[in-house]
């Protein structure tokens, strides 16, 4: 299923003034290994966001959605090794560890735009939590090389358009994504590599809900699809 939209441009279009303050702690237990934390704070002075124009065109367009808007958020990142071996020599290594980035945000604004009542939204496109994993497995000898990942990201329901002229916002669902990457090196000139993304195979959705009667409208959805690739890279 799915609903089109063409965009248009806006040339009465004001830049935005970005302010912001941020605080990181980061540690370092060993030379491979991260703990991180940081909080920030941001005023966007004239923010800028999709609009809907709200005809029956589909027509999406950019304007200056209210005066100021808030960001804030917390941010943490840990990169541990689960474990590391190593043979007397060092020429022999194996080791697996383990990534984790996420953040919580929060966005406001009150939206002001013409013919459309003011209302407290959020920014388009913020998702309040996101969060990028992996676990990695290495191993490391004289003569050849294995690296094998897999990674998962995630975002929240977030803003894909504001919604004006009595329209509600139109929201893009949050997204699960799976991926194994592995790549095997022979020597120092012959790779081969193997990917295998988007395992979970999701749905992508945009959708608002009815003014009438808060029913949950689909404007959009549709599937990536899994993609397998496997190639052999050769450095000369």
């Amino acid at each position: 299923m799915n609903i089109g939209f063409a965009s248009e441009g806006n040339p009465g279009l004001r830049p935005s003034d970005n302010y912001n303050i941020d605080l990181k702690w980061e540690s370092y237990p060993k030379p491979s290994e991260l703990l991180s934390v940081a909080v920030f704070y941001k005023r966007i002075i004239n923010p800028i966001g999709r609009v809907d124009k709200g005809n029956s065109a589909g027509l999406l367009t950019y304007d200056n959605i209210g005066k100021s808007a808030d960001v804030m958020g917390v941010e943490a990142e840990i990169r541990k090794n689960v474990f590391e071996r190593k043979n007397a020599s060092g020429s022999n290594t194996h080791k697996l560890s383990f990534g984790l980035n996420a953040s919580l945000l929060h966005t406001g604004l009150v939206l002001n735009l013409m013919n459309t009542r003011e209302r407290k939204s959020r920014l388009e496109g913020a998702s309040p939590f996101i969060m990028n994993t992996d676990i990695t497995y290495d191993h490391l000898n004289a003569k050849n090389s294995l690296t094998t990942s897999l990674v998962f990201n995630y975002f929240s329901n977030r803003i894909y358009t504001n919604g004006t002229l009595g329209f509600q916002d139109i929201i893009e669902k949050g997204v699960p994504t799976l991926d194994f990457v592995s790549s095997f090196k022979f020597n120092k000139k012959l790779s081969l590599k193997w990917r295998m993304a988007n395992l979970l195979n999701p749905y992508f959705n945009l959708a608002r809900k009815s003014n009438a009667s808060n029913e949950k409208i689909i404007l959009s959805q549709y599937k990536k699809g899994i993609n397998l690739s496997l190639g052999i890279g050769v450095d000369l």
